[in-house]
């Protein structure tokens, strides 16, 4: 069996226990690191694995780890340099070849990606790999998100407080800003008090702690999708302009997410956010979507109407909330302009069909 993958691969066989247990060691080094966010130790320590392994590149099995190794190092060294989308279902269909912290180290990745990304391919991570009981901690931390899509509330909470019991006890402030980023999230329509005083921990840990650049951008990033969802758009720019500021990475969705915030300010959009040249940064639905607001002044009305309905609308996956609200009010406008309303109608028709996919 081995012998014919490899053929047809194009690899070679080699078997080493040497190499497996420092792989082990690695993996059992790096855990730790990934646990308290210390990237940059993490970076150094895959990259020396990576510079060891070099000679594993064409060897079945031991490549895979090599190759899994570098994109995780990649992503750590700087949050733009993430795989593209054939990688993504690369990876996720040669997960089950890993094993223990190995396999873990996968599903992390692609769960750091399809979170970037769109919402079909986070539920179809979340639904497909286990993280409860990862040895990584973010692991753990992903996994209440299954709970929250199913509006299992309660038992996010439930979770979230033993994590948080957790954190404090081990004085890990940065993964405390990841959660309480989650519960701000949880408690905006629930309790508000509490909201307030999650947030203000979560400011105070900002303020008072060395917070990495990477570690703000994912904090500023997520609070602004946050209120984009909440429809409280002064706050959702206030933080994705700041994330951007900070970040190196031109992320097409966190672009679009500014534009759409402008529009339901019925702000003129800043031409900075209209121009970004990175398109690597996004898959085909992000950079469709970018194009409506790249566009929007140079088309009429009806121009972009029919651009939500025939492009955007068909590459929309039924889960995916955020682009589907996003157009739903873009085109909601556009007809109160004119005072025509025939399009809701059309979009209203279609979008059966999407949830139907």
């Amino acid at each position: 069996m081995y012998e014919l993958a490899a053929k047809k691969l194009g690899k070679r066989i080699r078997e080493s226990r040497k190499w497996d247990a420092k792989i082990n060691i690695v993996t059992e080094e790096l855990f730790p690191l990934m646990d308290f966010k210390k990237e940059a130790a993490c970076v150094r320590l895959l990259h020396d694995a990576v510079q060891d392994m070099q000679e594993f590149q064409n060897v079945l099995y031991y490549g895979e780890i090599l190759w899994l190794f570098q994109i995780v190092r990649d992503f750590f060294e700087n949050r733009s340099h993430m795989i593209v989308e054939d990688e993504f279902y690369m990876l996720d269909a040669i997960s089950g070849i890993f094993k223990g912290r190995l396999y873990d180290l996968a599903i992390y990745y692609l769960y750091v990606y399809a979170n970037y990304h769109e919402d079909v391919k986070l539920e179809h991570v979340l639904h497909t790999y286990s993280y409860e009981n990862s040895y990584l901690l973010s692991n753990r931390m992903f996994s209440t998100r299954v709970y929250e899509r199913q509006h299992r509330y309660l038992l996010v909470l439930q979770k979230s407080y033993e994590i948080e019991k957790q954190l404090i006890e081990t004085d890990n402030h940065v993964q405390l800003m990841v959660l309480y980023t989650k519960l701000i999230d949880i408690l905006l329509n629930i309790d508000t008090h509490a909201m307030d005083l999650y947030r203000d921990k979560l400011l105070f840990i900002i303020e008072h702690t060395a917070v990495s650049r990477n570690q703000l951008f994912v904090t500023y990033m997520n609070l602004g999708t946050i209120y984009l969802h909440r429809e409280m758009y002064s706050f959702c720019l206030e933080y994705l302009e700041k994330a951007l500021e900070i970040s190196e990475a031109q992320l097409i969705r966190c672009y679009n997410c500014i534009c759409y915030a402008n529009h339901m300010l019925d702000y003129r959009i800043p031409q900075k956010y209209v121009n970004c040249t990175d398109t690597s940064k996004g898959d085909e639905t992000d950079l469709i979507v970018y194009r409506f607001y790249q566009h929007y002044d140079m088309r009429t009305n009806d121009e972009n109407k029919r651009y939500i309905l025939k492009c955007i609308l068909p590459v929309l996956e039924k889960n995916d909330e955020l682009y589907i609200k996003m157009c739903e009010n873009e085109l909601y406008m556009l007809c109160q302009q004119k005072k025509s309303y025939k399009a809701m109608f059309e979009w209203k028709e279609k979008l059966k069909k999407v949830r139907k996919k």
